[in-house]
């Protein structure tokens, strides 16, 4: 009498038929499915992915952070823009769209951003909440972007944002 080497032969073949089976109706559907969906899709539904990075050695085309209402031409000393500075950042966004008319749309976004050096404003803020020095004048204290004792900007290296919007159309 001959021995099988699989004694359960005829259930590995069902389980590898139903396997192959499912596997071949799945791919038909996505690859005939979705090129017949997809225009109906694309005109109520739309996704945008995006990203980019910085490589900035001196810090010339870095904005200055708002620290204590700062300006370009004020600076401050939190954040200094010498040259050799380095600033090094990146970014990334994913973006959905439901349109269910022509003249409106529900927008969601995500919005990830880093960066080599503190720069993004914390939940702390980057304005002082009291003033020792000078009156505060249009929440600024002293002159913008000047030294506040005992002052400390809440600044980030990372950023997470989540942005919902309405666009209507008139």
């Amino acid at each position: 009498m001959l021995r099988r080497a699989y004694p359960h032969d005829t259930r590995y073949r069902w389980v590898i038929l139903g396997a192959g089976t499912l596997a071949q109706s799945s791919f038909a559907a996505v690859s005939v499915g979705l090129p017949a969906l997809a225009p109906a899709l694309r005109s109520h539904y739309g996704l945008t992915l995006g990203g980019g990075r910085i490589n900035n050695p001196g810090r010339y085309l870095v904005l200055l952070p708002p620290i204590n209402g700062a300006t370009a031409a004020s600076g401050t000393p939190y954040f200094t823009e010498s040259p050799g500075d380095p600033f090094k950042a990146w970014d990334a966004s994913a973006t959905f769209d439901w349109m269910p008319s022509q003249y409106i749309t529900f927008r969601s976004e995500f919005d990830h951003r880093a960066a080599n050096v503190p720069y993004f404003s914390g939940p702390g803020g980057v304005t002082p909440t009291s003033c020792p020095t000078a009156p505060v004048v249009e929440n600024i204290c002293g002159s913008p972007g000047a030294l506040v004792p005992g002052f400390t900007p809440d600044l980030k290296k990372i950023e997470n944002r989540i942005g919902l919007s309405m666009l209507v159309k008139f």
